[in-house]
């Protein structure tokens, strides 16, 4: 959970889309088995599955983090996405992707 809020939150240049994709991906497989070890206790399950709700709800946005995120985007790359939305989207330093997502591209 604090990864989630430092990769929205945090500097928008600092994010790597594989790191999210794999660790996304491996938290998302460690609530399956938990949710499954604890199908006898309601409690626990249920924590587990309001956890693995949360992570796919954030999965939703992997294929715009990996768009937006990508180290190879150049300026005239952001010039292009500009044109397309129809306002500047350039990161700046308080660009975070939190603010991107908000923007529903």
């Amino acid at each position: 959970h604090n990864q989630v809020d430092a990769w929205m939150n945090g500097s928008f240049d600092g994010i790597d889309p594989e790191v999210v994709e794999n660790e996304i991906d491996s938290s998302w497989r460690a609530l399956y088995k938990i949710e499954k070890t604890f199908a006898g206790a309601d409690k626990p399950r249920g924590l587990a599955a309001g956890v693995k709700t949360q992570v796919d709800e954030f999965k939703e946005n992997l294929g715009m983090v990996q768009a937006l995120c990508n180290p190879g985007l150049r300026e005239r790359h952001w010039a292009q996405i500009g044109d397309v939305v129809g306002f500047d989207l350039t990161p700046d330093e308080d660009t975070t992707l939190a603010k991107l997502l908000a923007m529903d591209l």
